[in-house]
C-alpha cells in the first residue's frame, strides 16, 4: 500500500510537469493546464504530507497513517479522472461530478474515523463527529475556493463549466451532505457490531 501511495504521488508530479510543458495547444480545450498542474502538485503534497507530519514505530499508528492516505488518494483520484473528461459525461445525461460530490466526502469521513481513534485514542463517537465536521467545512471551503478561482483565475470551475451555478452548487452541497450521512451510517452500524460481538 505504501509503495502504491509514493507510485501515485509521482504520477500526481509528472501529470502537473507534463500539463506544463506539453503546451496548451495539444491539449483539449477545456484543460486549464495552469490550474490543473497546480491540483497534480497539491494532490501529492496532500498525500504526501501526512508521512513528514505523522511518523511513529507504532505499527497501528504506522498502518492507520498510510490507510487515510490511501482514503486521500482515493478521493483525489476521483477528482483527477473528472478533470481529465469524465465530467463531460454530463453531455450524455450523467453528472460525474454529483458523484464525485458524494464520494468525497464518503471516503474522507470513513478514513478520518479510523485515523482519529488509532493516533488520538478518541471513542468512535467523538472521532466520527470531529471528522463530520473537518470533512464537511472542507466541503463549503471548497465551493468558496472555486468561486475565488473562477472570478481572480478566470477558471470555469462553479457550476456547468461556469452554466447553472448557484443550482450546481445547492446539489454539490447536498451530495456532500448525504456522502457524509452515508459514512455516518456505516460507522453506526460497524460500531454496533463490534458491541455484538463483546
Amino acid at each position: 500500500m505504501q509503495k502504491t501511495i509514493k507510485i501515485i504521488s509521482w504520477i500526481f508530479i509528472l501529470s502537473g510537469i507534463a500539463l506544463l510543458t506539453i503546451g496548451s495547444d495539444r491539449l483539449p480545450d477545456f484543460y486549464n493546464p495552469g490550474y490543473m498542474a497546480g491540483s497534480a502538485f497539491a494532490s501529492a503534497l496532500a498525500i504526501m504530507i501526512l508521512a513528514w507530519f505523522f511518523k511513529s514505530e507504532d505499527p497501528r499508528k504506522k498502518k492507520a497513517r498510510i490507510e487515510l492516505q490511501g482514503f486521500i488518494l482515493l478521493a483525489l483520484a476521483l477528482n483527477a479522472v473528472g478533470a481529465l473528461g469524465l465530467y463531460k459525461l454530463y453531455l450524455v445525461g450523467f453528472e460525474y461530478d454529483k458523484l464525485v460530490h458524494f464520494m468525497t466526502p464518503l471516503i474522507l469521513v470513513l478514513g478520518a474515523v479510523r485515523f482519529r481513534m488509532v493516533w488520538y485514542g478518541r471513542d468512535i463517537g467523538s472521532a466520527l463527529k470531529w471528522s463530520l465536521g473537518v470533512v464537511l467545512a472542507g466541503a463549503v471551503g471548497w465551493e468558496i475556493f472555486e468561486l475565488l478561482s473562477d472570478v481572480i483565475l478566470g477558471t470555469e470551475t462553479m457550476g456547468l463549466y461556469g452554466e447553472a451555478v448557484v443550482r450546481d452548487t445547492i446539489i454539490d452541497l447536498v451530495m456532500n451532505v448525504l456522502g457524509a450521512v452515508f459514512a455516518t451510517i456505516i460507522v453506526i452500524f460497524y460500531k454496533r457490531k463490534k458491541v455484538e460481538k463483546n
